[in-house]
């Protein structure tokens, strides 16, 4: 019997030391398993080596994850894929942080699969605020070096009009020297 430790990351800028110190706290040596790694996103349900481990599974074996977002993080992926695990590869599953045990009988019942649903859910949940937040602070810099509004823009072009330096626009209108810069330049002051 095989114990598989899969471990994964979502970018080339992320590393792998938290799971393998948070796996070896709980007892696992790395050298006694078959370790498998992955910088890849959790939200895909197809993933290179993830399959690849998948079909080395064989029944009886064991897959060790830290934490149930490691498995996928979306709520589909997740109940899809250790449904498969379970049920029809017949292999153990111990998610760790969770303090899940899932023993490979056939199936599941009724609560263990509510409560990887509740876990699944927040694991989605986390990826969704990840994104949000994101998504939020793309947009704040897409706006950098540019006066807010209109209002502003047009105080900053008659300050610059009225021949006031950059420093003193940038105080008064409350915008950076840079945007007055950026301002006088664009409209040729």
């Amino acid at each position: 019997m095989t114990t598989f430790v899969y471990i994964r990351v979502s970018t080339d800028k992320q590393v792998y030391d938290r799971q393998i110190h948070y796996l070896q706290q709980h007892g696992y040596n790395l050298d006694e398993c078959e370790v498998v790694t992955e910088t890849f996103t959790g939200t895909k349900k197809s993933r290179p080596q993830w399959d690849a481990m998948l079909d080395r599974m064989k029944k009886g074996d064991t897959l060790v994850v830290k934490s149930l977002s490691r498995i996928g993080r979306s709520l589909i992926i997740i109940l899809d894929a250790i449904t498969y695990i379970v049920e029809n590869k017949m292999v153990n599953v111990i998610i760790l942080k969770e303090n899940f045990n899932l023993k490979a009988n056939g199936n599941m019942d009724a609560t263990t699969r509510m409560m990887l649903s509740v876990f699944g859910a927040f694991a989605q949940f986390e990826r969704d605020t990840i994104s949000e937040r994101t998504k939020e602070g793309l947009a704040g810099k897409e706006n950098l070096g540019r006066p807010r509004d209109e209002e502003k823009r047009q105080a900053v072009i008659d300050m610059l009009k009225e021949g006031r330096g950059a420093t003193e626009i940038a105080f008064l209108a409350d915008v950076s020297r840079t945007q007055v810069y950026n301002i006088k330049k664009k409209y040729n002051l």
